[in-house]
């Protein structure tokens, strides 16, 4: 899933703070962030089952509760 949030840090061109990668039964764990310092936003690929794990990767990392939580599909 792709988390995303408006951010200060993505405004000033830096990465969010989220930086959680326990997995774990029914967690997810942030994968990969970036900033789109444009558009004033982070967007992060986090892996879970649930929209809800994704949000409290999110808190449990240090970072911003997301606005935004999309899933992504699987591509090969």
């Amino acid at each position: 899933m792709e988390a995303r949030h408006r951010s200060r840090a993505a405004a000033a061109g830096t990465r969010c703070g989220c930086r959680d990668r326990e997995g774990g039964k029914g967690r997810a764990h942030i994968e990969h962030a970036w900033a789109d310092p444009e558009a004033g936003l982070v967007h992060c690929l986090t892996e879970g089952p649930t929209p809800e794990a994704v949000a409290r990767a999110h808190e449990r990392g240090g970072g911003a509760k997301p606005d935004e939580i999309h899933p992504v599909p699987l591509t090969v």
